[in-house]
C-alpha cells in the first residue's frame, strides 16, 4: 500500500452506494496510474541498459590497434609515442566511462580528436578530417560516442579502401531547435543493401562490418524514437553523406 483516498461525511453530506462507487472508482484509477509510472520507469531503466550494451560494442579492437601503433614509435619517435598515449588515455577514460549521461558537443569532439590522432598516426596523409562547427552549437547535450563511431566507419570502411585514402567532413549546425550533424566522405562508398541493412538488422553482434552505423541508429532511436534516425546517401566508388538531427534535450 502506498497510499489511501478517504471521503468524509457528515449529516448533511451522507456517505450514500453513489458515493461509495465514486470513491473505489477513483481509487482503482489511482491505482492504475501508479501502475502505468511503475511500468515506465522500468522501461525507462531498461532502455538505459539496452544503450550501455550498445556503447560497449564499438569497436572493442580498436585499443590493440592502438597499441600496437604506439609500440612502433617508442623507439622511432618517442615524443609521439607519449603524446599518443595521453591521446589514447584521454580516448577510453571517456569511452569506459558508462555513468555518463548527456555531455556536450565540445566533448563529443575532443573525444573524435583523440580518435583521430591515433588513426592519423598509423595512416598518415591518407586519413584527412575538415571540422566545420558552428560555435553556437558547442554546449549542446548529446549521448556520449554518438558521432565519433560514424566518424571511425568513415575511415574503416569509406576512405581506407581507396589506395590514396579520402576526405571526411563533419558539419554542425544548429537550426530552429534541433542540432543537424553531418559525416561526409569521399570514399568507397555504400550499396544500397549496405545502407538497408543498417535499419533492418535487429540484431547487431550478428553484423560484420558497419557496427558504428547500426549502434548510433540504435542509440538515436533508442533514446530520440524513429523519427531522429539516420539518414544515408551513398553512391559506390564516390562517398557517403550521413546526417542525424536531435532536440536539445533527449524525449
Amino acid at each position: 500500500i502506498i497510499g489511501t483516498l478517504k471521503i468524509y461525511g457528515s449529516r448533511d453530506y451522507t456517505l450514500d452506494k453513489v458515493k461509495f462507487k465514486v470513491a473505489q472508482g477513483l481509487s482503482e484509477l489511482f491505482a492504475t496510474q501508479f501502475e502505468l509510472e511503475e511500468i515506465q520507469i522500468k522501461d525507462q531503466l531498461l532502455a538505459r541498459t539496452r544503450i550501455r550494451h550498445l556503447q560497449a560494442q564499438i569497436n572493442p579492437h580498436f585499443l590493440f590497434n592502438s597499441l600496437n601503433t604506439i609500440a612502433s614509435f617508442c623507439r622511432t619517435n618517442p615524443n609521439k609515442s607519449r603524446e599518443l598515449i595521453l591521446d589514447l588515455s584521454s580516448y577510453m577514460r571517456k569511452n569506459l566511462d558508462s555513468s555518463r549521461g548527456l555531455i556536450k558537443i565540445s566533448d563529443e569532439l575532443d573525444q573524435i580528436h583523440s580518435y583521430l590522432a591515433i588513426e592519423q598516426a598509423r595512416f598518415g596523409d591518407r586519413i584527412k578530417v575538415f571540422f566545420d562547427i558552428d560555435d553556437a552549437c558547442k554546449n549542446w547535450p548529446v549521448p556520449p560516442l554518438l558521432i565519433q563511431p560514424l566518424v571511425e566507419n568513415s575511415i574503416k570502411h569509406g576512405i581506407l579502401n581507396k589506395e590514396d585514402g579520402g576526405i571526411i567532413r563533419i558539419l554542425i549546425r544548429r537550426n530552429d531547435t534541433k542540432l543537424h550533424v553531418t559525416v561526409s566522405d569521399d570514399g568507397s562508398g555504400m550499396t544500397r543493401e549496405q545502407i538497408d541493412s543498417v535499419f533492418l538488422l535487429n540484431n547487431i553482434e550478428s553484423h560484420k562490418e558497419g557496427v558504428g552505423l547500426i549502434n548510433t541508429n540504435l542509440r538515436l532511436e533508442q533514446i530520440y524514437g524513429p523519427d531522429h534516425r539516420l539518414s544515408i546517401a551513398s553512391t559506390p566508388g564516390q562517398g557517403t553523406h550521413i546526417s542525424f538531427k536531435i532536440p536539445a534535450i533527449a524525449d
